[in-house]
């Protein structure tokens, strides 16, 4: 049964990155994860802004 969407196995795949540390994975994750609550930040701000 799909998560929202998701497929069931999202959190398990994986991908070879031999050449990344695991700081630059971190990094990089931190980075979407802080774009991506900026992006559903401003897409919430314009649905509030156009409820009014």
């Amino acid at each position: 049964m799909a998560f929202n969407g998701f497929a069931p196995d999202f959190v398990h795949r994986s991908i070879p990155a031999p050449d990344l540390t695991i700081e630059q994975v971190v990094e990089v994750g931190v980075t979407f994860a802080h774009e991506a609550l900026k992006a559903h930040v401003n897409a919430f701000s314009e649905i509030r802004r156009t409820d009014r």
